[in-house]
């Protein structure tokens, strides 16, 4: 916890793991005058957004709703907190906002009354938001999302057996590329679950994993060789892997050691 900016996590270690990866509370004091900027990681998952205070900036664009669904994260975006700001937020595991929402949004989409009967869920989740709003402690805030998710959202079909055979695929061609080739299903059923329900290729989502290992490994391991890094990491070369780093976390690997 610190003095400006308080952040509370939790990371879900029950039966609501494999759909959750994380529930959060996040302020900014209002004896900050300044705004502060955070980046939300590109790891191919999505999220809901409770803001509970003030606006808030996602890429250069400025929210001022209550619930904000954001798309699958191919690449790391820009929030932007002003001063006495309050958020909460759901951070889904890959390929499940789809089975909740019945849609996959190529941006962020904000819930009011106006698309309140668009999406699926819209009215609990701005129920949840204002419930949010009233608690000021970051780990009640947390319990109560952490109650609301397991109470109103029907985990059971939201990930098809289909895509989860695909993920797998990917998962293990990452250490080794061929057994792709021995899949139960096609690359072209494969592609078809990625692009339906994930709103990316496998091979996005394939650098995305690339990516965020990479960068896992480099808070693990700050001092390690970026050469070997890179090499251990499925890149070609050293500047491959800067690259993609670049785009997709919008950080170098030598930045983010310099970082942690």
């Amino acid at each position: 916890m610190g003095t400006v900016f308080d952040f509370k996590l939790c990371q879900p270690e029950d039966g609501l793991s494999p759909f959750v990866q994380g529930l959060w509370s996040a302020s900014l004091n209002s004896s900050n005058k300044n705004s502060m900027s955070r980046w939300l990681q590109g790891d191919a998952c999505s999220s809901v957004l409770f803001n509970l205070h003030s606006n808030i900036i996602i890429n250069d664009v400025v929210y001022t709703d209550n619930v904000i669904l954001l798309p699958v994260n191919k690449e790391a975006r820009l929030l932007t907190l002003p001063s006495g700001c309050q958020l909460a937020g759901i951070h889904f595991q890959p390929g499940i906002s789809y089975g909740i929402f019945e849609q996959q949004p190529a941006t962020p989409i904000v819930i009011n009354e106006s698309t309140i009967k668009q999406y699926k869920l819209a009215s609990a989740f701005l129920s949840i938001a204002k419930i949010l709003a009233k608690i000021s402690n970051h780990t009640k805030r947390v319990k109560t999302l952490k109650r609301w998710v397991i109470a109103e959202i029907d985990f059971s079909k939201v990930i098809t057996k289909q895509l989860l055979q695909s993920m797998s695929v990917i998962n293990i061609a990452q250490q080794v590329p061929t057994k792709i080739n021995d899949a139960p299903l096609s690359q072209r059923q494969i592609e078809r679950q990625f692009q339906k329900r994930m709103g990316m290729t496998p091979k996005q989502y394939l650098r995305v994993l690339r990516v965020k290992r990479t960068l896992a490994a480099l808070k693990q391991h700050p001092e390690n060789n970026l050469v070997s890094l890179a090499l251990d990491n499925g890149f070609s070369d050293q500047a491959h892997m800067t690259r993609e780093c670049k785009q997709i976390a919008k950080i170098t690997p030598r930045q983010y050691s310099k970082l942690i």
